[in-house]
């Protein structure tokens, strides 16, 4: 897999990080030629079934040549950026949800803390939280590679990425998707405790604001009884009333606006998460 996805790299198709570029240049033997590259996807797509049943395999085609080495980046823009085709694929991912806190209000400013339900929390920390297992091929890190190999056709995307699993026997594609059916069914249970949460302080708001409305009932019954004089007192009793009415109220629209925040935080991981699902999922395997 090493000299793989090393000529990878070198082509611009992938991006690695520090430790996968250590851990890569440790291993022997020079980066595969293109001809090598080619075989290599060409015999993974007959084995996968990429061809259509009865259709004889189509011979390899040709070397490509070499690309051109991308332009040095402008100022300002993003060193982690993929050559050739991938360069706006890490933006796309940072403002998509690949981010680990929720968008806060138009000024910037991060939004007010709600007792009882935190926001923005790393994915990481909720995923060992609901007791997901670490897996040895992460999906996020198999949606960066497809990520980083979006300059090619789906097909010999999806034949690039079996050809890497078929080449390494430390992992499957099958961990992969058996880790993100896992997160997601982390992130639905976190989802459905959002939901818990504010149906909880909805069901509180409302005793609390039956009881104002009989404190607002009482004081205007008793006090209308003397208005001559418990006129001032009638108004002071009812502004503590509406005082009590904006504070129950603004508590409840602020565990409601937390809980969207985080659900469609959330929703936006389990949708990155499925997208997994066309490619590679195994419709007859157990959930």
């Amino acid at each position: 897999m090493g000299r793989f996805v090393q000529t990878l790299a070198k082509m611009g198709l992938v991006e690695l990080s520090e430790q996968e570029q250590e851990r890569l240049s440790g291993e022997p033997g020079a980066p595969m030629g293109s001809d090598e590259i080619e075989r290599l996807l060409a015999e993974t797509r007959a084995m996968t079934g990429t061809l259509s049943s009865g259709e004889a395999p189509a011979p390899a085609p040709a070397p490509a040549p070499a690309p051109a080495p991308a332009p040095a980046p402008a100022p300002g823009e993003g060193a982690g950026a993929i050559a050739g085709s991938g360069g706006a694929s890490a933006a796309a991912t940072a403002s998509s949800g690949g981010g680990t806190s929720s968008a806060g209000p138009s000024d910037g400013a991060p939004p007010a803390p709600v007792d009882g339900l935190p926001e923005g929390r790393p994915f990481d920390q909720l995923y060992a939280e609901a007791g997901v297992p670490a897996s040895p091929y992460p999906a996020e890190r198999l949606l960066r590679l497809l990520d980083g190999l979006k300059a090619m056709e789906p097909a010999v995307r999806k034949a690039a990425v079996l050809a890497m699993d078929a080449a390494d026997e430390s992992w499957t594609l099958q961990d992969s998707i058996l880790d993100a059916e896992r997160k997601i069914r982390a992130l639905e249970a976190l989802c459905a405790q959002l939901d818990e949460v504010v149906s909880s302080t909805e069901a509180s708001a409302t005793e609390a604001l039956a009881l104002q409305e009989a404190r607002a009932a009482e004081a205007s019954e008793r006090i209308r009884a003397q208005i001559a004089e418990m006129e001032a007192l009638l108004a002071t009793e009812l502004q503590a009333v509406a005082d009590d009415r904006s504070a129950i109220r603004r508590e409840l629209d602020a565990v409601r606006g937390a809980r969207e925040r985080e659900r469609s935080r959330l929703m936006a991981e389990m949708q990155r998460l499925r997208s997994l699902y066309p490619l590679f999922r195994d419709p007859d395997a157990e959930q």
